[in-house]
């Protein structure tokens, strides 16, 4: 079983609802046991190593522990988060961990050589985006620090998407690489539309008329006003497909928009619309079977 299959808090042997400093001090034992210097040639300790540094990677950071929690490894995986391919690379992303001056493990005993160059520190942001900029997709700027980035946002992400830009982090050690921003998207409400998945809801009001005799309606869209056909004798509450008029993904079949009717019905007639509906409806009781 490879990590990204395993239970990140059963790896740590923690509960779900566990502190931060629960979870450092469970990886400080298991990291301690199975730490490749204390255990040189034991792959199986090797391979432990990284499964629960992977775990901790994920559980002591809040962004990516919520993620975890709410998707699960799939969740992960759609963000890019890849884990470790080294033991090298954990000693690197925990060096103020494993370093010895008054690192993780108090003062020594493991690896403290210099590593040479170093990838910088990633950073991590939050943006909220409205509705339209979350199905859509958008190009948005993001000051960090003293510059400002651009963000491309790509159509159909979610509140709690992370959106990954290589590079924009903190410079990297003695020639090493930057490291990278982590950019937290947080989506607006609508006062019109709402979202199940790919697809777009929204509630269009018809008149009577039109329930009973069908008809063409102009209905709202993310992208602008689109025609749909309505069957006479419809009900209220029924709901309409507009095909592809939802989230519209790269890689993926587009969603649609699903209409939800709501008939209404005129509060006050005139004497001459009081008379016809009078004999609509002695019409319709005349023919109404028996």
């Amino acid at each position: 079983m490879s990590t990204q299959q395993k239970d990140y808090y059963e790896l740590l042997k923690v509960g779900q609802q566990a502190s931060q400093e629960e979870i450092k001090k469970a990886y400080r034992k298991l990291a301690m046991k199975y730490h490749p210097d204390k255990n040189r040639g034991d792959k199986a300790a090797e391979e432990k190593f990284k499964d629960i540094s992977a775990a901790y990677d994920v559980l002591s950071d809040p962004e990516k522990r919520k993620l975890y929690d709410q998707h699960g490894h799939a969740g992960l995986d759609q963000q890019g988060y890849q884990g470790f391919h080294s033991t090298d690379d954990i000693l690197r992303q925990f060096q103020d961990i494993f370093g010895g001056n008054g690192g993780f493990f108090g003062g020594g005993g493991f690896r403290q050589a210099n590593f040479g160059p170093q990838k910088g520190q990633d950073r991590r942001s939050t943006l909220r985006i409205s509705f339209e900029d979350a199905i859509l997709g958008a190009e948005k700027q993001v000051r960090i620090g003293e510059k400002n980035v651009r963000l491309t946002i790509p159509s159909g992400v979610e509140s709690g998407s992370n959106l990954r830009l290589a590079g924009e982090g903190d410079p990297g050690v003695q020639g090493g690489p930057a490291g990278n921003l982590y950019v937290a998207l947080e989506v607006g409400r609508h006062p019109t539309f709402s979202r199940d998945g790919d697809n777009i809801k929204i509630t269009a009001d018809i008149p009577f008329t039109t329930a009973a005799l069908g008809g063409e309606i102009e209905v709202k869209t993310l992208r602008g006003v689109a025609s749909l056909r309505v069957p006479p004798g419809i009900e209220s509450g029924s709901v309409l497909r507009m095909k592809g008029e939802g989230v519209r993904r790269k890689n993926a079949p587009p969603g649609n928009q699903l209409v939800s009717i709501r008939i209404q019905v005129p509060k006050k007639l005139t004497s001459a619309q009081e008379e016809l509906m009078k004999k609509l409806r002695d019409s319709l009781e005349k023919d109404a079977p028996s």
